[in-house]
């Protein structure tokens, strides 16, 4: 547990002493294609600050730029957010069942 936690640590003070900052898009974030493109966003972010980070460390410090991202939004855009892929996974099953 507790090298875990280091590893946390490790990771998220190689993603917050990163230099660069990338812009991420929030607009339109409460449809599913602003989520989809603010998850595209995170996850270019996420593979450019980690770009040094090693084993385990790649995945903690992705999850660490991810988690930042979401807490800089406000609480009304997260909650749109949250809505917005709620609509796209139902939309995503809906079509998949009308394949079938």
């Amino acid at each position: 547990m507790i090298k875990i936690a280091s590893f946390a640590a490790a990771a998220a003070l190689l993603a917050t002493s990163a230099q660069a900052q990338i812009a991420i898009s929030a607009a339109n974030i409460d449809t599913p294609t602003g989520a989809t493109r603010f998850e595209r966003d995170v996850r270019k972010a996420a593979r450019n600050l980690c770009a040094n980070a090693r084993g385990v460390q790649v995945v903690t410090c992705k999850q660490a730029i991810r988690d930042e991202a979401l807490e800089q939004l406000p609480a009304t855009q997260r909650l749109a957010y949250a809505q917005a892929r709620e609509a796209r996974n139902v939309e995503y099953a809906a079509n998949r069942a009308n394949e079938g």
